[in-house]
């Protein structure tokens, strides 16, 4: 009995241990204020593991200064604190074992400069201005990340599924614009499937978001938005990719991107073409630009659509189908000749070719004998085409 009680003791202990370290969140508070003592409201401040430099938690400071983090793993941190016009400081901090709470104060230095020197002021990595969260995007990447979404994924806050569909703060993004323009009619999925990571400068937040701009910020519905700026380098200029695959069996997969951007005018197109077994059109994509989550009549100004109705998207599941082949071609653009004019639109084209076969064994019995057998194999092609093309103004 005492043996069976020592057991259960030492288990129970170790799994209270195992369950308290797994468990371990750290608070850390403080003050942010300049030398003379005055609070500074709206600083950011950031935990970036000190093992890896990812980001562990941000928050911005109040009106009084003070700023509230709470982090879930009580590894040793750099804390991160910038100010536009103001020093940025950085603070190792080596929680203890068992330390749920720090407090730690800062003090940034104002920005001075050598007579004749030329002024360098650091960019904060997140900016909210009003209903606008703005994330510098070379803030939280390292570079690896190949697409939109990758991007996405390492801002506080944001969720991308394997679908392309975008939530902040757990709200789903219902549009994405690059330079306040819309990408095929705002669709997130082509917008984070394609768009390159390197052509990322920042990320917007907009909140409260309204097609028509006077209402922009008096809407209550907490609709929210985002839009993407790019770098001054591919502005004025032509830019893209290309992904090109093969493999054994003759497989392979081409996919171009390429895109165009001015102040007044933007073209982008994107083209796929693999036998894969990957619709590069599915119905869900279909659904989404005919409408199914945001009807027309929440538009501004004139739209036109045009749609097929023979959808094409393949009836045959993929792993019943000897091959599928699918092609994609997809352009949008926008033109604004003056500033209370905007022409937009998309077209795109979709195909499928699926090729299957199935095979039927028959057996011919005469009493408990079999008698014959016979094998009968179909093929079957079976072809599905769409198309879709939109024109706007407002």
């Amino acid at each position: 009995m005492q043996q069976t009680f020592l057991k259960f003791f030492l288990i129970t202990l170790c799994s209270g241990i195992g369950l308290s370290s797994v468990a371990q969140t750290i608070t850390v508070e403080g003050t942010v204020r300049d030398t003379a003592n005055t609070p500074l409201e709206m600083a950011n401040v950031i935990a970036l593991s000190a093992a890896d430099s990812s980001m562990l938690g941000y928050a911005f400071s109040g009106n009084n200064g003070r700023y509230r983090l709470k982090l879930e793993d009580s590894q040793a941190f750099i804390l991160r604190v910038s100010y536009l016009g103001f020093q940025s400081t950085d603070v190792m901090v080596n929680p203890s074992a068992g330390e749920e709470k720090l407090i730690r104060d800062i003090q940034l230095r104002e920005q001075k400069n050598a007579l004749g020197a030329v002024e360098v002021v650091e960019e904060m990595p997140i900016v909210i201005t009003g209903d606008t969260i703005s994330y510098k995007a070379d803030a939280f990447t390292d570079g690896q990340e190949r697409k939109l979404d990758e991007v996405l994924e390492k801002l506080p806050g944001f969720e991308v599924d394997e679908d392309g569909q975008v939530k902040v703060e757990g709200k789903t993004v219902e549009k994405v614009m690059v330079e306040g323009k819309d990408f095929f009619d705002g669709d997130t999925k082509l917008a984070t499937k394609n768009i390159p990571a390197n052509a990322v400068d920042k990320v917007q937040v907009l909140r409260n978001y309204n097609d028509v701009g006077p209402m922009q910020g008096v809407d209550t519905d907490d609709r929210i938005a985002l839009n993407i700026k790019l770098k001054d380098g591919k502005k004025n200029m032509t830019f893209g990719d290309i992904t090109a695959e093969g493999g054994l069996d003759e497989r392979y997969l081409v996919h171009p991107n390429v895109f165009y951007y001015t102040p007044k005018a933007s073209l982008n197109f994107i083209g796929d073409i693999n036998n894969l077994g990957e619709p590069a059109f599915t119905f869900q994509d279909y659904f989404r630009f005919g409408g199914g989550f945001r009807g027309l009549g929440g538009r501004v100004g004139s739209n036109l659509r045009i749609a097929n109705d023979d959808l094409g998207f393949a009836m045959v599941a993929n792993n019943r189908a000897n091959e599928l082949t699918s092609k994609l071609g997809a352009l949008n653009f926008s033109y604004n000749p003056t500033k209370a004019w905007t022409f937009s639109g998309f077209a795109i084209g979709a195909q499928t070719l699926t090729l299957s076969n199935s095979q039927t064994m028959r057996t011919y019995l005469r009493g408990d004998q079999a008698e014959a057998a016979e094998i009968l194999t179909t093929n079957s092609t079976q072809q599905n085409n769409s198309g879709m093309f939109k024109l706007s103004t407002k």
